[in-house]
């Protein structure tokens, strides 16, 4: 099971995230030496957490390093997204949309979820993935 969580207070955005990295049989919760940054990361003013596969985890990292969505609003986060799907899908073309995301952006908390549902959310906001409801 994945959880990434944010709470939004009056003067700032606080993100959470467990630690463990699931591949096949592998399970791995220590955490390495160097820049990785596992499931909750910070990157041009953006705070992006997911929960799902670490490939699209790993290239939202790399795209996120120089895009970002022109506005904190439903509608910019979704054409970031919009982009980052079609930059992904050109990178490797057996790409799937599957993981989940929160997005702090210009104090600011947005849940994507379903691809392309985008939400502006106002509290605390849990992403789960594994039996419990995301």
């Amino acid at each position: 099971m994945s959880v990434v969580a944010a709470k939004k207070y009056p003067d700032k955005l606080v993100f959470a995230a467990d630690s463990i990295r699931v591949s096949g049989y592998l399970t791995e919760t220590s955490r390495v030496i160097g820049k990785e940054q596992g499931k909750l990361f910070e990157v041009n003013d953006m705070i992006i957490g997911s929960v799902g596969y670490v490939m699209e985890l790993s290239f939202m990292q790399l795209f996120a390093r120089n895009h970002k969505p022109a506005a904190a609003t439903v509608e910019s986060v979704l054409d970031f997204i919009v982009e980052f799907y079609g930059w992904a899908k050109k990178k490797d073309d057996s790409f799937c949309r599957r993981n989940s995301y929160l997005i702090g952006i210009d104090e600011q908390i947005f849940r994507v979820c379903d691809s392309y549902l985008v939400e502006q959310l106002m509290s605390l906001v849990p992403l789960v993935l594994g039996n419990i409801l995301l």
